[in-house]
């Protein structure tokens, strides 16, 4: 009787053993990979932005696992350091705010036993214009409109693909003629081996251009100070046989006239019509785009 009381009690203190917490935690503790993150928050100039808040959501393998709320000190850095199982890799998205700058978001891919280091931009209204732009008279007419375009590019879905540069908007001459100029860095990159550079500008146009017309007309600028818009849009292109490649940067011009713009928003003409009326810069020298 006794024995058998004896290998019964071995047998319960094997299987509690198997069912221990530091058995399952070998998986994700004792094999576990640690992974370093370092967001830098800095201004147009490239300077720490103190007293940013920076909202940070950990993912493994799609399952939130933890989500926090930070500060940044007089560096502008946010720095953490997470530990994860053996089987998954770690995100963070993250959203940076501070008063009086535009919001900024993104993602980041976190490699295990390394430091992946973000540098996060924020602007304020006045980092998109040219310098030279700033105090003038037009510029003080129509300040609070920018303002109100640049939040909609921002904010619309085709601002998250075609992002406003800063330091772009103003006004550009062209054959004696002042326009209303803003620059828009497309972050997509174009199959060349399916699309040349004419069907990568009839997309620039559809995508980007003619979606900005509207809010660029409600600008309401003064029809006496500008004769019309110079948009002008880069992206990238190479073939995607070579899958490491940067691609070559493509850089469009259009040049409308303001006439033409506010005809074409109140369906009296086409957008080819428009195209037609314009003149259309590809890397520099003057081109004409089909639509069809």
């Amino acid at each position: 009787m006794k024995i058998h009381t004896l290998i019964f009690i071995c047998i319960i203190g094997l299987t509690l053993h198997a069912c221990t917490p530091k058995q399952y935690g070998s998986r994700y503790n004792d094999d576990s990979k640690s992974f370093y993150y370092r967001i830098s928050v800095v201004d147009v100039s490239g300077n720490p932005v103190q007293g940013a808040t920076v909202t940070t959501t950990t993912k493994y393998a799609g399952t939130m696992i933890s989500s926090k709320e930070a500060t940044t000190g007089s560096d502008g850095m946010l720095s953490e350091t997470i530990t994860s199982g053996k089987y998954t890799s770690p995100t963070v998205a993250f959203k940076v705010h501070k008063d009086s700058y535009y919001d900024n978001s993104g993602t980041i891919f976190l490699s295990a036993d390394k430091v992946t280091e973000r540098k996060v931009y924020i602007y304020t209204s006045n980092d998109y214009y040219l310098k030279e732009f700033v105090g003038t008279k037009l510029e003080g007419q129509i300040r609070n409109n920018v303002r109100n375009f640049v939040s909609t590019m921002l904010v619309n879905g085709y601002g998250t693909e075609s992002e406003v540069r800063p330091r772009s908007i103003g006004t550009s001459q062209f054959k004696n003629k002042s326009y209303f100029t803003i620059t828009l860095d497309n972050t997509n990159v174009y199959n060349s081996l399916k699309l040349n550079k004419y069907g990568i500008g009839r997309v620039m146009f559809d995508e980007v251009v003619s979606k900005m017309l509207t809010p660029l007309n409600d600008l309401a600028i003064d029809k006496r100070s500008i004769y019309g818009y110079d948009i002008i849009v880069t992206t990238r292109h190479k073939p995607f046989t070579e899958q490491y490649a940067i691609g070559d940067k493509v850089v469009y011009r259009f040049i409308m006239q303001e006439n033409a713009v506010r005809r074409y928003k109140d369906k009296e003409i086409s957008g080819q019509k428009l195209l037609d009326d314009s003149v259309i810069l590809m890397d520099n020298e003057r081109i004409e785009l089909k639509l069809q």
